[in-house]
């Protein structure tokens, strides 16, 4: 009796191709608007003694860079010089740095020094860990709730 031969199956092996499927593009699209959103937030400057446009510049450029990272949290940031002591001298350069969050409290820090530049770094570095143990308790809570 002869042997009835069975047809041999192929199985076709699809290849994926680097080609974006339509749910990768509404991924991407969706990344790049948080990366869009995630913008540095908008930095007034006011000032009640003469600034230089070279300085205005930097203190935008630094207030943009450090919170950067918090750029979904803060919604805009303002800063003021003020001289404290008027034409008497001294430690009189008050830098005021306030920060506007989105669903927290408002974050103001105050350094005063003999220059201005001394006096915004100093209120820098108070605004970002201020900033960041604001948006740390957003964090907490959010991790909190999940757990109950």
């Amino acid at each position: 009796m002869a042997q009835r031969s069975t047809p041999t199956r192929r199985t076709q092996v699809r290849k994926t191709s680097s080609r974006a499927t339509p749910a990768r593009k509404a991924g991407a699209r969706k990344a790049s608007a948080r990366r869009a959103a995630a913008a540095s937030p908008p930095v007034a400057i006011r000032s009640r003694i003469p600034l230089e446009p070279a300085f205005r510049d930097r203190v935008r450029a630094a207030l943009e860079r450090k919170l950067r990272k918090f750029a979904r949290h803060v919604e805009r940031v303002s800063v003021r010089f003020e001289d404290v002591n008027g034409p008497r001298g001294g430690v009189d350069t008050l830098c005021r740095a306030k920060a506007v969050l989105r669903r927290l409290p408002t974050v103001v820090v105050e350094a005063k020094d003999a220059n201005e530049h001394a006096a915004f770094q100093e209120a820098t570095r108070s605004l970002e860990r201020a900033v960041r143990r604001e948006a740390s308790r957003i964090v907490t809570r959010k991790r909190t709730a999940a757990a109950r």
